[in-house]
């Protein structure tokens, strides 16, 4: 269940990404969703082991946990959207 969720955590801050920075058309969505879910699997799996907490598929859903999740969902599209080439000018 802790892995649906950071499946689907990621894929909702990726589109919201998309249309925050609007780039809502083809392939932006789908780079969007797909770094959106990378960033809630680092962010929920590896970073909580890192500050002394469970990971989510311990079975342990903890507040902290989920906001860890989200958050590096949305540190992660942040960085890339801001690193690329085309955001740029």
């Amino acid at each position: 269940m802790g892995l649906l969720f950071l499946i689907m955590a990621g894929g909702i801050m990726g589109w919201l990404a998309s249309i925050i920075t609007q780039a809502d058309y083809g392939r932006a969505v789908l780079r969007n969703g797909a770094i959106g879910v990378l960033g809630a699997l680092l962010g929920g799996l590896v970073v909580p082991p890192m500050v002394g907490r469970s990971d989510l598929l311990s079975g342990s859903y903890d507040a902290g946990v989920l906001l860890m999740s989200i958050g590096g969902a949305a540190g992660l599209l942040l960085a890339v959207n801001l690193l690329r080439p085309d955001a740029v000018g």
